[in-house]
């Protein structure tokens, strides 16, 4: 069992987290196969966002590791705003399109965030990218979207690699984007 610098170590054929953080320890297994190399990004930045959690002093155990496929944590996943922060934790990009991936889930999570990944429709998605803005004085509708087509396309990209992922995990049975 040779612990790395990373955080993280091989145990069997299972990825396992090891870290120290004051006078905490925390040693969990991740459930992930040594055997993917992606596994090994995920990994990478699950760690580096536990870091940063433990440091900031808002570190929550069952946010990263859910207990069961019952209990709440595990349950929550299953839903937008459950699973957008969660996949968000284990992507492995550049910083940039880390920015521009959170600021699309924050985007879908306001308009689906209650609804479970399976309950969102492609119809419901495309209303939402083409909602009209409102005149500030009126409240009627005006002809211009509230987002541009750049933005929107930005939007479905990161809904399309959040999908992939939440079915990955088998947390969602299609992807509406």
């Amino acid at each position: 069992m040779a612990k790395t610098s990373h955080g993280f170590y091989v145990r069997g054929s299972t990825l396992w987290i090891h870290l120290k953080h004051g006078d905490r320890e925390i040693r969990k297994s991740t459930g992930l196969s040594a055997h993917a190399t992606v596994n090994f990004d995920r990994v990478t930045t699950m760690v580096a966002n536990m870091r940063d959690d433990l440091s900031a002093g808002c570190y929550k155990e069952e946010d990263y590791f859910p207990k069961a496929q019952s209990s709440p944590a595990a349950k929550e996943l299953r839903y937008l705003k459950g699973f957008a922060p969660y996949w968000l934790q284990t992507l492995s990009v550049e910083k940039s399109t880390y920015r521009s991936y959170k600021a699309a889930a924050a985007y879908w999570v306001r308009k689906f965030g209650n609804k479970s990944l399976d309950q969102i429709t492609q119809g419901q998605i495309k209303i939402a990218l083409n909602e009209k803005k409102k005149d500030k004085d009126t409240g009627l509708e005006l002809e211009v979207t509230k987002l541009s087509n750049k933005t929107k396309n930005n939007y479905m990209s990161a809904l399309s690699v959040l999908y992939k992922a939440a079915i990955k995990d088998k947390l969602a049975t299609g992807n509406p984007s």
